[in-house]
């Protein structure tokens, strides 16, 4: 357990993903609550309603809704921390240069997306939870159309170039069969980052809560372990 003085001074900012919702970070919010760390969790404009309120929403809104809740922050704490999963790992890059922030860490962050073997082999090979998987690819196509793909799509290509220029601490967490984030993309920004470490999760996918609580502590705990160095 962190000392009271430090836990008034830092705060935590997580960043969900594309299309999702903070709930993709629900188990790591109570786990950092639990340590005393005020956490806070927004939703990005036009996430977890529908697929027509996404369309009408892009990137430079996201990031300054992002910015915002940021500024917000920094006006009460000394330091914050930003935890960014998939997109919003991305959008972190632009908040990096802020003196405020500490720290940053990189949940399964996109730099190559759609990792073709995986996906094929969930499809195409029966196998156990086999239905499952299906439904799942089903519904993460269901809840963005074209437009809102190619905002994503263009927006992961320009925040490439930011990885370079961050010079906060970093961690990067990249699950091993990730399906969406080609696992080279964690090797690709550690390598960016001088000051990074890349911790690989083997057994896990892009939704790396999403498996048993064993493997969420495993993550769990290396995130702690970052932040409370």
């Amino acid at each position: 357990m962190n000392s009271p003085s430090k836990l008034t001074n830092t705060a935590i900012l997580l960043v969900h993903g594309f299309a999702g919702t903070p709930h993709e970070l629900e188990y790591l919010e109570k786990r950092l609550t639990l340590e005393g760390y005020p956490v806070f969790a927004p939703t990005l404009p036009g996430h977890g309603i529908s697929k027509k309120a996404l369309a009408k929403t892009n990137p430079k809104m996201w990031l300054e809704f992002i910015q915002n809740e940021l500024n917000k922050l920094t006006q009460t704490f000394d330091n914050v921390i930003v935890i960014g999963f998939s997109l919003g790992g991305l959008l972190s890059t632009h908040l990096a240069s802020s003196p405020k922030i500490s720290k940053l860490i990189f949940i399964n962050t996109p730099i190559w997306v759609f990792n073709i073997p995986i996906i094929l082999g969930d499809i195409l090979i029966p196998k156990k939870n086999w239905l499952a998987y299906i439904k799942r690819y089903k519904s993460s196509a269901s809840k963005a159309g074209p437009k809102s793909l190619l905002h994503f799509w263009r927006f992961m290509h320009a925040a490439r170039p930011n990885f370079a220029q961050i010079k906060t601490p970093a961690l990067i967490i990249q699950s091993s069969q990730d399906e969406t984030a080609r696992p080279k993309s964690g090797l690709f920004i550690n390598n960016s980052i001088p000051n990074s470490k890349l911790v690989k999760i083997d057994g896990t996918r892009h939704q790396i809560f999403s498996h048993s609580d064993a493997l969420s502590d495993e993550v769990c705990g290396h995130i702690l372990e970052f932040i409370n160095s």
